[in-house]
């Protein structure tokens, strides 16, 4: 019988901001289930606290800006985390060990043990990435490989990646749980069939992301100033991007809002968030390979319409056609202007078809849902 759980993450679990706000989100589920949880991170520790350490800090990341990679993940990273974890086991029993991360797992326990994460480095370079494994990142794959054939469960939070796992690694308990899970902290009431009627009336387009979809983020700013020569209404709203990191032109540049990060942490920065995905006609992300998958869900969670590619994590799941997507097929300003026209100009009825479709895909995909699989799964043995 499972009662209490330790959470060993790399970072601060009671932080939201962690991971795409996994190891809260995680923690918080548990909670609201009735286990009790012992949060453990295994990344901090009193050497990284040392006041004179932040010049050195400062210096790398200029030495990153400059295009020189390198790894925090060294041998001296794993034997703290290491040192960590046990101290941890010693001092903190349960009935079962829980770590938000391939990188490590809690291998000084008889209890069963559980590493979660939602690809490998392996996978990033060999699915994602097309490339050769970087010198700095093969300590970390190693470590990976050894934290996964010791893990009695590993669990992938997407079902293509757990299946390549199963190829790749010898361990015979590798799962993906059936679902996913939404990353949502709203706690306000919202009818889903009241949010899909007034969504038909909506004129705002939603992108959210950070830096690394810029490229993205500018393709489709380029595509709403064609849009607006018919929809001269319509706006777009940005998250995670501000204006200096964008330039556009007048005068698409009114009907463009930008909002940088919003942290759901911050009350009035939350109600903004959400107050977007519920007034969005539809979530756009037009990055090729990956749209940024959890902030997807979570918008189809609040009935929102997709326009992503069709990256195969997605399609592996929902589907290639399916009725909340709108597939960009081709990355091109005409191509994206097109789909986004006919996002505008589709009848309200089969609009809001799309938004109660969005909706049941992805209703069940609750934290606490995840948690009671993840639950079930360990107590079958």
């Amino acid at each position: 019988m499972i009662r209490t759980v330790n959470v060993f993450s790399p970072g601060d679990s009671r932080s939201i901001t962690l991971w795409s706000n996994v190891p809260y989100m995680l923690c918080r589920a548990l909670e609201r289930c009735g286990y009790r949880v012992n949060r453990i991170d295994y990344h901090d520790n009193a050497f990284r606290r040392r006041k004179w350490l932040k010049p050195l800090v400062r210096l790398c990341d200029v030495i990153r800006l400059l295009g020189i990679n390198f790894s925090v993940y060294t041998w001296f990273y794993y034997r703290s985390a290491d040192r960590k974890i046990r101290e941890a086991d010693r001092k903190f029993p349960a009935d079962l060990q829980i770590t938000t991360s391939f990188d490590m797992c809690n291998r000084f326990s008889a209890k069963p043990n559980v590493v979660i994460g939602d690809w490998t480095q392996e996978y990033l370079y060999r699915r994602r990435l097309h490339r050769r494994v970087k010198g700095h990142d093969r300590v970390r794959i190693l470590r990976q490989k050894q934290a996964i054939e010791r893990s009695d469960y590993v669990v992938s939070l997407f079902p293509q990646c757990a299946e390549d796992m199963r190829v790749h690694y010898d361990n015979p308990r590798i799962f993906h749980l059936g679902c996913n899970a939404v990353n949502s902290v709203y706690d306000g009431v919202f009818d889903p069939e009241a949010v899909c009627r007034d969504k038909a009336s909506s004129r705002k387009i939603l992108f959210v992301g950070r830096k690394r979809y810029l490229r993205a983020a500018r393709l489709l700013v380029e595509s709403f100033a064609d849009l607006l020569l018919s929809q001269p209404d319509a706006e777009l709203h940005i998250v995670g991007l501000s204006a200096s990191d964008l330039k556009v032109p007048p005068p698409a540049a009114a009907s463009v809002h930008f909002y940088g990060y919003l942290n759901k942490a911050d009350a009035a920065q939350c109600a903004q968030y959400y107050r977007l995905m519920l007034e969005a006609r539809v979530f756009a992300n037009p990055t090729p390979l990956w749209g940024g998958y959890s902030s997807t869900i979570e918008a189809m969670y609040f009935c929102n319409p997709v326009l992503i590619s069709p990256y195969e994590d997605f399609t592996a799941e929902f589907g290639a056609d399916n009725p909340f997507t709108y597939y960009c097929p081709e990355f091109t300003r005409q191509g994206l202007a097109g789909v986004l026209e006919g996002i505008f100009s589709e009848p309200a009825e089969a609009y809001a078809a799309r938004c109660r479709a969005a909706r049941a895909a992805v209703a069940e995909y609750t934290w606490e849902n995840w948690v009671r699989r993840l639950i079930a799964l360990v107590e079958k043995g």
